[in-house]
Order: C-alpha cells, then sequence, then structure tokens
C-alpha cells in the first residue's frame, strides 16, 4: 500500500503470483503476465476481492485501496527489496 498525505486514497501495488493466472483463466481471460496485469476487467476483478475480504476483515473505507497498480515483475528481480520486504 502507499499513501500520499496530498491524496484522499490509498494505491494498492502487488506484484501478482500464480493464482492470479489462475483467476485470469477462470474469468476466461488469458495473456502474457504483462497483458493480464494490464487487463482493466481483471483489475475490476481482483480489486472487488480485496475490498470484500477487507470488510470482511472489519477495514474502515479509508483503510482500504481505492486504486490498484499491478506490477508483473518482482520487486527482488528489479533490485528494490530484500528478501524480508526491506527497501
Amino acid at each position: 500500500m502507499y499513501g500520499d498525505s496530498f491524496e484522499s486514497y490509498l494505491v494498492g501495488i502487488a506484484v501478482p503470483n500464480e493464482g492470479f493466472i489462475e483467476l485470469a483463466k477462470q474469468n476466461g481471460i488469458e495473456g502474457s503476465m504483462e497483458e493480464l496485469c494490464q487487463n482493466e476487467e481483471l483489475k475490476k476483478l481482483l480489486y472487488r476481492n480485496m475490498r470484500e475480504k477487507g470488510k470482511e476483515a472489519g477495514l474502515y473505507g479509508f483503510e482500504q485501496i481505492s486504486k490498484i497498480y499491478l506490477e508483473p515483475v518482482s520487486f527482488l528481480k528489479k533490485g528494490c527489496m530484500t528478501n524480508t520486504f526491506k527497501i
């Protein structure tokens, strides 16, 4: 998650795993990981699922993401993060 004090919403930045590809196939969407990450229909589906899970967990609206960005390449592979998720 990323929050900017100049904005009124949170952005979720995620690197999908193999389950994401399965979710796409179950919904009749195919393509490379890069293509899937850009697919608006799939982003909306993932967003709705995340919002539902957040509600089940008792999160308030401002604690949940409002926009999502899907990155096809792991931050580890880009050299931006360690294995323990430290920048």
